[in-house]
């Protein structure tokens, strides 16, 4: 690649390049690929992974990329709208079942998630919302093998003793996190209990 290439254009030369182009038709507008090319370019892609170097180019490239409001709204419409057939939701259920994730992978996940839940916090009008868009809906009960997966899942992850280590800290480290009741003193729980004492004049 050519020094040119790699500098990056000014805000300058890239509005020129913006003016110029604005009014033209793209040679591609309205043409759509054939199912022949598109299975071609499918077959020719499966399989194929960047390299490590190429997918850190691509997180650079988009690494203090701020997405304007209104394009936060269209992507919001447009997945509110898509509707998976049955068919596809196979297809991702069989591709997924048996993947197993390293330990570098759920290292990662792990992470990125403790990152999130640190920085992000989710207001009391987000929650009002989700929890509105819950009511009157019901979850599809689970049949009967999945839920012996899951049990078999549950015991063999509590069959690894640094599982229950894991599950122990953290559940001390919670009863630590609350605040612990004033110490009750008995000697004045006492005197609460007991009846006030009833005075009677009896005069002379």
């Amino acid at each position: 690649m050519s020094q040119t290439l790699k500098k990056r254009k000014s805000l300058e030369h890239r509005r020129r390049l913006s003016e110029s182009m604005k009014g033209r038709v793209p040679w591609n507008k309205g043409k759509h690929l054939s199912e022949s090319h598109r299975r071609k370019l499918s077959e020719a892609n499966i399989g194929k992974k960047l390299s490590l170097e190429t997918r850190q180019k691509l997180s650079l490239a988009r690494k203090g990329r701020v997405i304007s409001i209104e394009t936060r709204l269209k992507l919001s419409k447009a997945l509110k709208d898509r509707k998976f057939s049955p068919e596809w939701r196979q297809r991702i259920g069989a591709a997924s079942k048996g993947r197993v994730l390293s330990p570098e992978s759920k290292r990662k996940l792990s992470e990125s998630c403790k990152r999130y839940h640190a920085t992000h916090v989710v207001s009391q009008e987000t929650r009002r919302k989700i929890a509105a868009s819950k009511i009157g809906k019901q979850r599809s009960p689970f049949s009967l093998e999945w839920r012996q997966k899951m049990s078999e899942a549950h015991k063999k992850w509590w069959f690894y003793p640094e599982n229950r280590t894991r599950m122990s800290e953290a559940r001390k480290g919670n009863q630590d996190c609350r605040e612990e009741p004033p110490p009750i003193n008995h000697e004045q729980k006492n005197l609460d209990s007991e009846p006030p004492l009833r005075v009677v004049y009896l005069g002379r």
